[in-house]
């Protein structure tokens, strides 16, 4: 009797770990042709009646993020970066990020991060493995190596 009721005590605190988790999924690699891209984060959490964040970020060490959006299912306030057109889409169990006017030199690694702000206690997910976002086309003439250095670029 003494040995089932600790197990079973053993076994609560997981199952309550389990469900403060949120697990996303985004595809390993994204290729860009056309100046725009949409990566679909796909979470396995409940945030509906719940306030959370959605947010993109770019690089290895996610020091940029790119755009945002705060709120829940019935009203959201989004926020990009001034280097990126973005905007977001929320689903049932899915943020999309819609990128446009993508340049060469964007091409990165992106995560996205979900957070529950409230109720308490705070969770978001563990960083994911990231999409690769490959850019084929032109660099921005104003991050060009070549613009500064003197030449002249002639079109």
């Amino acid at each position: 009797m003494i040995l089932s009721l600790l197990l079973a005590l053993n076994f609560f605190p997981s199952i309550q770990v389990a469900e403060n988790k949120i697990l996303v999924n985004q595809s390993p690699m994204l290729v860009v042709n056309n100046n725009e891209v949409n990566l679909s984060c796909k979470y396995t959490y409940n945030l509906f009646s719940k306030e959370f964040r959605a947010s993109l970020y770019k690089g290895v060490d996610s020091a940029v993020e790119v755009c945002a959006v705060n709120g829940n299912h019935s009203k959201s306030l989004q926020s990009t970066n001034k280097e990126f057109n973005c905007t977001v889409n929320l689903g049932n169990e899915t943020v999309t990020f819609y990128l446009q006017d993508l340049y060469v030199n964007q091409t990165d690694i992106y995560f996205c991060k979900i957070e529950v702000l409230y109720p308490p206690p705070y969770i978001d997910n563990e960083k994911s493995n990231g999409t690769i976002i490959h850019v084929k086309g032109n660099a921005r003439l104003d991050q060009c190596p070549l613009s500064s250095s003197g030449f002249q670029l002639q079109s």
